[in-house]
């Protein structure tokens, strides 16, 4: 079985890529209003985008081109919290008090559209979020489109989100050499065709705060990857969700 992680991560943490994460400061466009500003967010269909939130008041996400939100799943069941106003919704994290832990959303629109979000929950007042959906796509796009929608079903299947859909797996337990600093561990793996969706557990062994950019898991062969928590406490461990492309062995 050939684990995405094993060549790439065998030698040690590679150095930190000095862009931000997930270059969301490219993503988030400011427009100023009476009341305040929105952040409107572009490319959340294509990739996961970070979206700053209020921590302890609600905040309303809507869609721009008059299109309306139909679900939305979290990537960790209950950690988050909201509520329907026809097509919009207000959100708010389950911990007020968790700061600046990302929170990683699936929200669909009434067109079959999904979008990816990384919530960061932070000491400021309720904000004002509109994701912008893609533009009129042509065939070669659309082809593309049901790929990565294709992807992200599997990487909500595999977070047991509600209303995702149900997969078998296949139970592994399998270390994967990474960094000196942490162990991951490959626990299961899901078959979908020319897919293959894993799950891992990744604990930080050592004493020190460990802060895990999404990037730094890459490797060929990998199409998309979640972690339930980026910023790891010493000792601390959070799960992975990996998609991959099917080995030609496989």
């Amino acid at each position: 079985m050939k684990l995405p992680f094993e060549r790439r991560w065998s030698a040690g943490r590679v150095a930190r890529s000095p862009f931000p994460r997930l270059a969301a400061a490219a993503a988030l466009v400011w427009f100023a209003g009476s009341a305040q500003a929105i952040q409107v967010v572009k490319g959340a269909d294509r990739q996961a985008q970070q979206v700053s939130i209020s921590a302890a008041e609600y905040n309303l996400l809507s869609m721009s081109g008059g299109r309306k939100f139909s679900q939305i799943v979290p990537a960790v069941p209950g950690s988050v919290s909201w509520t329907k106003d026809g097509g919009k919704l207000w959100l708010l994290p389950a911990n007020p008090t968790a700061l600046n832990e990302s929170i990683t959303v699936f929200v669909t629109d009434d067109a079959g559209t999904t979008y990816r979000l990384i919530l960061v929950p932070g000491p400021r007042p309720a904000e004002d979020v509109r994701i912008e959906p893609p533009a009129a796509q042509g065939t070669q796009t659309l082809r593309a489109s049901a790929f990565q929608r294709r992807v992200k079903l599997l990487m909500l299947a595999m977070a047991g989100g509600q209303g995702a859909p149900q997969l078998s797996y296949t139970s592994v337990d399998t270390v994967v050499p990474l960094w000196k600093e942490a162990v991951l561990t490959l626990v299961r793996q899901y078959s979908d065709g020319d897919f293959v969706g894993e799950t891992y557990t990744l604990s930080n062994t050592s004493h020190a705060d460990m802060a895990i950019d999404e990037r730094e898991l890459y490797a060929p062969g990998v199409l998309a990857i979640a972690l339930e928590n980026a910023n790891l406490p010493a000792g601390a461990s959070t799960i992975v969700y990996v998609v991959r492309e099917r080995g030609d062995h496989e």
